[in-house]
């Protein structure tokens, strides 16, 4: 039986993020047996309700659309051209037939923005143990939500004091 389980991990070597960029692959397929994919740099992006694709890995990858779909990004609501292309993430989790939008590339250091319609499938972390800090993603989601000032409450009250403050 296949695992589902997926998880992946990235350090900021300096000890702090400013963004989350790192690679992955943007496959298209021609036919059930020809494929071809582009290794690019995606961003995580919480504001996105969709995953995009600029411009510029449109033209590389010669992709056409007669389609628009309007979605959210941190610049606003906008309508744009629909391609369907597989994502492929580290360690290999295939993400097929995904809907992106096409946005216009702002020289920002990436082709591809990891929407919520990706994030929303699993659960995600930023955290800064000793000075270093850590994003994670996992599908998938827990059973239970993560609460810190749950934790915190139940370090500093009885159970049944808890339950006023929550």
């Amino acid at each position: 039986m296949e695992n589902d389980y997926y998880a992946m991990t990235f350090y900021d070597k300096k000890g702090i993020f400013n963004h989350i960029i790192f690679y992955v692959y943007v496959r298209l397929k021609y036919s059930q047996f020809y494929t071809e994919k582009w290794e690019v740099k995606a961003l995580i992006d919480t504001g996105a309700t969709q995953s995009c694709i600029t411009d510029r890995l449109v033209k590389r990858m010669k992709l056409t659309s007669n389609e628009t779909h309007e979605f959210s990004t941190a610049k606003g609501k906008m309508t744009a051209p629909i391609h369907i292309v597989d994502l492929i993430l580290p360690k290999d989790k295939v993400f097929e037939n995904l809907e992106v939008g096409e946005i216009i590339d702002d020289d920002k250091g990436y082709d591809f923005v990891i929407g919520m319609d990706i994030l929303k499938q699993g659960d995600m972390a930023i955290t800064n143990a000793s000075g270093k800090m850590m994003f994670s993603f996992r599908m998938p989601p827990a059973k239970e939500h993560t609460d810190y000032e749950y934790e915190l409450l139940k370090q500093q009250y009885p159970d049944e004091e808890i339950e006023k403050f929550v």
